[in-house]
């Protein structure tokens, strides 16, 4: 079964500013095209980049399709929403009124926003930076497509001091920035939208970039987001401060080199952006894949091969970006895209460091999910578990998740079987594991299969024996057996 049919082009037809003889002319660049292509073609990258040295664009391309229904071109003009880069811009927001002198990063939430009795009172603007005040995103991910009023409400209404134990531990919180752009506004006695747009956009000259859902919604040239399947997702969120922000590659090159040239901050401020911040007298530090990051000011500090970087990127089903600075070298990455669950980040980033330091390349490795994609396009999901049968075994296992992610967004896709296939080869691989019995089981359960479902749940109590969880689905799988007899 074929999930998505993408038409076979010209590979010059997918790169905007398809300069091919100045590729041609200079080999770096046309290493580095040659792994966007390759990107590209393998199914990991569909969108802008462009890499800048000592704020001189050496490369900038856009590769792939806006719409995959009408083969809109993608170009480097293109708007995408850039999810959590969003919040570089409410920190930077925050450092020009602290450069005022409006507010300071030692005061409380409740110096600005005395309604809210629900947040600790120790927590400061410091705090909600750099994701160390101890509030949780669990009421945030508990609204339906919320607006900033709509968590401020949700805050509002809770008890007293029940949110929030500060300088404990790093927990990323969306929650925070919500906050942050409450006193954005009450400092500055404007919207977050129109400080956005007077202090940062206009003076960027970033005439595409905008926080209007409907202005990009209306936009002729926009990238329509795709899930790992290749299905058209969407995003409902209207927050602003966590996210809220959507631009174009070429504006976000406006962005970045404002930031290297201290036009809206003083170096000093920007140095602070760039600080790992601590908890009790240690470093900020939690982990992205096999990286050891920190944080900033809406940076993520973090060291390679001796070098010095910052980064952010943004995330949701459909959309992905990122921005990435070397700061030992000057050298600055910016990547968006259209197709988020098929980004293949790491793995492309890599091999973009590899040419601008040796200019060699080597292709990526096409991670697992992106190889399943590949067949999927053209074959069925047995070509897949075939594939997977033949390549893993437990001394080369996938990271657990890996087909578990996949199989879920096949399930919330209607592709139940698919999905089921899969929580099959997971479980192969973990035969312990309580999330590949979990997730197989209710499968099972939700498709009325309820032997099968009765099989999974006996070995669910065989690893955690006083597993209520598991007692009381059996209770149900024997009503639905002596009714169906299934």
């Amino acid at each position: 079964m074929k999930y998505l049919l993408i038409p076979i082009v010209f590979t010059c037809l997918l790169v905007s500013s398809c300069t091919r003889t100045s590729i041609k002319e200079n080999p770096r660049i046309k290493q580095l095209d040659t792994l966007m292509t390759y990107s590209h073609d393998h199914g990991m990258f569909n969108g802008s980049i462009a890499i800048l040295q000592n704020n001189t664009i050496i490369f900038k391309q856009s590769y792939g399709f806006t719409n995959n229904n009408t083969t809109q071109k993608i170009n480097t003009e293109t708007l995408f929403y850039i999810a959590s880069i969003s919040k570089q811009f409410t920190a930077m927001a925050i450092m020009i009124l602290q450069e005022r002198g409006l507010l300071n990063y030692d005061d409380t939430i409740s110096k600005y926003l005395p309604e809210l009795k629900s947040i600790h009172k120790d927590v400061n603007i410091k705090n909600l930076l750099q994701h160390t005040s101890g509030i949780s995103d669990r009421t945030y991910y508990q609204l339906t497509n919320p607006n900033n009023q709509d968590v401020f409400e949700k805050l509002k209404s809770l008890e007293d001091s029940s949110i929030g134990n500060p300088n404990q531990r790093f927990s990323y919180s969306n929650t925070g920035y919500v906050l942050l752009a409450f006193i954005i506004e009450k400092v500055s006695k404007t919207t977050i939208q129109d400080f956005f747009q007077k202090e940062i956009f206009d003076k960027l000259d970033m005439s595409r970039t905008t926080t209007y859902k409907e202005k990009f919604t209306s936009d002729l040239n926009k990238a329509y987001p795709y899930n790992i399947l290749g299905l058209k997702s969407t995003y409902s969120s209207s927050v602003i401060g966590p996210g809220g922000i959507y631009s174009t590659v070429t504006d976000l090159i406006q962005w970045n080199t404002a930031i290297n040239n201290n036009k809206l901050v003083t170096e000093n401020t920007k140095k602070l952006a760039f600080t790992n911040g601590s908890i009790e007298g240690k470093p900020i530090s939690f982990k992205l894949g096999k990286n050891e990051f920190g944080y900033g000011f809406g940076w993520s500090p973090f060291s390679k091969y001796n070098d010095h970087y910052v980064r952010h990127d943004g995330s949701t089903e459909g959309y992905r970006a990122l921005i990435r600075k070397n700061l030992s070298k000057n050298t600055d990455i910016i990547l968006l895209t259209n197709h988020g669950g098929a980004f293949a980040m790491d793995e492309i980033v890599d091999k973009l460091d590899q040419i601008l330091e040796t200019q060699t390349y080597t292709p990526p490795k096409i991670p697992l999910t992106n190889q399943i994609m590949n067949i999927l396009n053209t074959k069925d999901i047995d070509a897949v578990v075939t594939m997977l049968t033949s390549t893993l075994n437990q001394d080369n296992k996938p990271d657990e998740r890996v087909l578990g992610r996949l199989g879920y967004t096949m399930q919330n896709n209607g592709k139940i079987n698919d999905a089921i296939a899969l929580y099959k080869v997971n479980l192969d691989l973990y035969p312990t594991s309580i999330n590949a019995l979990y997730v197989l089981g209710e499968a099972y359960l939700s498709e009325k299969k309820y032997k099968l479902a009765k099989e999974i749940y006996n070995r669910f109590l065989e690893v955690q024996p006083d597993s209520e969880y598991a007692i009381e689905k059996l209770k149900l799988i024997n009503g639905g057996l002596n009714k169906n007899n299934q």
